[in-house]
């Protein structure tokens, strides 16, 4: 007679009950594995919104940061016009003063220049009419010094031009 299939189940359902066994811890390792990657998940957003707002925080005062230098680079061009209107200008004034006392020294040096100039004309003069009245008395001394001579040869009858 053939063996009895009922006997044949009971171990197939032993089998079949220990895969389920085997399954079983599969998936609870699987559902601790999914529990901590949610878990790790559930703090990666936390983190990640953390990060995030400030992010948002710093990007906010780099924005501040960007609008503050383009007020300062958009009005700073016009501080000197603003300073100048509010305050005295005393560079114009200082620099007319010592233009006129520039001008001022330099017609009094032109006309000291002037006065030493007739001066050295006038002593050019008289040392020029000195020089001419010396050259003309040594010019009168030769020439009665040639007179002399002239005389001289024609006592003693010598032709005086040879």
């Amino acid at each position: 007679m053939p063996r009895n299939p009922i006997l044949d189940t009971n171990a197939q359902l032993a089998e079949i009950e220990r895969k389920f066994e085997s399954m079983l811890d599969v998936m609870t390792n699987a559902a601790r594995i999914g529990n901590d990657i949610q878990a790790q998940a559930t703090t990666f957003i936390g983190k990640f919104e953390e990060a995030s707002s400030q992010t948002d925080s710093s990007a906010k005062k780099a924005i501040l940061v960007g609008v503050f230098a383009l007020v300062i680079a958009t009005l700073s061009p016009f501080a000197p016009m603003v300073v100048d209107y509010f305050s005295p200008n005393r560079t114009v004034p200082a620099i007319e003063a010592l233009t006129r006392e520039v001008v001022s020294a330099d017609r009094a040096a032109s006309a000291d220049n002037q006065k030493l100039i007739e001066a050295l004309k006038e002593r050019d003069d008289q040392a020029t009419g000195r020089i001419v009245e010396e050259v003309r008395r040594r010019q009168d001394e030769t020439n009665a010094i040639l007179r002399e001579l002239i005389e001289t040869l024609k006592d003693r009858n010598v032709p005086a031009n040879p």
